[in-house]
């Protein structure tokens, strides 16, 4: 166990306790499988530091900068790092559990599947942070959270991708056509009942939907061909199952309200 802290002293996966680090720079320091506990580290710099699997157990951390670290499968629980900048940093699996975040910055970090269990949040900046299947509060992550709150019967919006033929591009079971009510269990070979907790190609989790955004996204990435189609469908806020974490989600019904030409998107792209 490392007693007094000195440069020269090799840190990756020792285990400090009780020492104070005052306004430390660690900057590109490898700190992976490090522990830290009731250390004082207020105002330290983790620029670049290598973080990945570092425990972090009752820390006073409070207004330091970890920008651009790596700091995936760390524990940073029980402490202080109010006002601490994490921007840009990749935390994902991190664990934040009973800590003390309120007015940092998050900005543009990755932190998919962490653990905000009991921390406190206020103030804390997220604009650009990745926090799919994320533990915290689910107005935070979920983006089919807006539809729990409205009433089952409000009419919302959005749209569906299809192949040129019509049908889905990853479950072709659904011929879509303006105009038509789409059920997710009458599928073209018969009755199919829900199954929104299931996986593989033989469950039925319902009809995927997603934001214009995602839908454009999504037909660039798989080759942006003119000539499948995209619908703008309408759906009751009830009749939504599931979220898939990433503005795409599935409902038990939906309408199929018109069909805009996707061409259009295509000329806008460069060859």
């Amino acid at each position: 166990m490392i007693e007094k802290y000195e440069y020269s002293v090799e840190l990756r996966e020792q285990i400090i306790d009780g020492i104070d680090f005052d306004r430390m720079s660690f900057v590109g320091a490898d700190l992976t499988g490090t522990t830290f506990k009731n250390c004082y580290m207020r105002s330290c710099d983790f620029t670049s530091a290598k973080m990945d699997n570092m425990i972090m157990d009752n820390i006073n951390a409070r207004e330091s900068r970890f920008y651009r670290a790596s700091m995936r499968y760390a524990t940073l629980v029980n402490s202080m790092l109010v006002r601490s900048d994490f921007t840009d940093v990749d935390g994902r699996y991190a664990n934040f559990t009973g800590s003390d975040l309120r007015n940092c910055n998050f900005r543009n970090a990755t932190f998919s599947h962490a653990d905000f269990t009991d921390c406190f949040l206020k103030g804390i900046g997220m604009r650009g942070t990745r926090l799919e299947h994320a533990k915290t509060h689910e107005w935070m992550v979920d983006y089919c959270y807006q539809f729990k709150i409205m009433a089952p019967d409000t009419v919302c919006y959005a749209w569906k991708l299809t192949q040129q033929d019509s049908y889905g591009i990853y479950h072709p079971k659904i011929k879509y056509k303006v105009g038509m009510i789409a059920d997710a269990e009458e599928q073209e070979d018969g009755h199919k009942p829900l199954d929104p907790d299931g996986h593989g190609e033989s469950t039925n989790s319902g009809i995927a939907i997603a934001p214009l955004d995602w839908v454009l996204r999504e037909w660039n990435m798989l080759g942006a061909n003119p000539m499948w189609k995209l619908f703008m469908v309408s759906f009751k806020a009830g009749d939504v199952i599931t979220s898939q974490g990433t503005g795409k989600f599935n409902v038990k019904r939906m309408k199929v309200e018109k069909e805009y030409p996707i061409q259009q998107f295509y000329n806008q792209m460069k060859d």
